[in-house]
């Protein structure tokens, strides 16, 4: 697709669907950690179970940024993800010992989170340069606020925290939902007009 005109509109189209699937079941697998880690954590490691949410959350921001390096790849401006990756892996080793005295190994947890969401963050501002595409700002934002609301309703056990946790995970559903038929309509029109030539 490098070549292509459609180059924008293609990657704001896999982008969406990625941020559908991945957040959508981000939100599934944190209000099921308990669960999981019933049959995946042995002993006194299932006590650790809360700690999947904030996890989830850095294994998102993940995705999302080595999505971002594809586009650093497609226009041959690589040089940019080894720096991104340093800033990265440099504010988790600032922030681990900064956050673990107060949250104890939880801090571990944030630091990782927010180590990988900067990552995403400047790869996002900096590939601008190269490549603009839509990435759904107004659906990925609230989305990503709803999935701290889970992690922090998750790993301080509120009461009824399940409930909390089972709203979040349909708000996420509803809001990535309305972004994937946006994104199938205007395949549908694109791919319709196509065959009309």
């Amino acid at each position: 697709e490098s070549g292509e005109e459609g180059l924008s509109r293609f990657f704001s189209n896999v982008f969406a669907v990625i941020q559908a699937g991945m957040t959508a079941l981000c939100a599934a697998l944190s209000l099921l950690a308990p669960w999981v880690a019933a049959v995946l954590l042995q002993g006194e490691t299932y006590e650790a179970w809360p700690m999947i949410a904030p996890l989830l959350l850095s294994n998102l921001f993940n995705v999302f940024s080595s999505f971002y390096g594809t586009v650093y790849a497609t226009t041959m401006h690589t040089s940019f993800i080894m720096g991104t990756t340093v800033l990265g892996a440099l504010s988790c080793v600032v922030l681990t010992p900064l956050l673990i005295p107060s949250m104890g190994t939880y801090g571990a947890c944030v630091a990782s989170a927010l180590g990988q969401a900067l990552v995403f963050l400047a790869r996002a501002v900096h590939s601008r340069r190269y490549l603009r595409f839509d990435v759904g700002w107004r659906f990925l934002a609230p989305t990503v606020a709803l999935l701290v609301v889970q992690a922090l309703v998750t790993v301080a056990r509120v009461p009824r925290w399940e409930l909390a946790s089972l709203a979040c995970m349909l708000s996420v559903m509803v809001i990535q939902g309305v972004r994937v038929m946006r994104v199938l309509r205007l395949l549908g029109g694109a791919l319709r007009a196509l065959l009309k030539r």
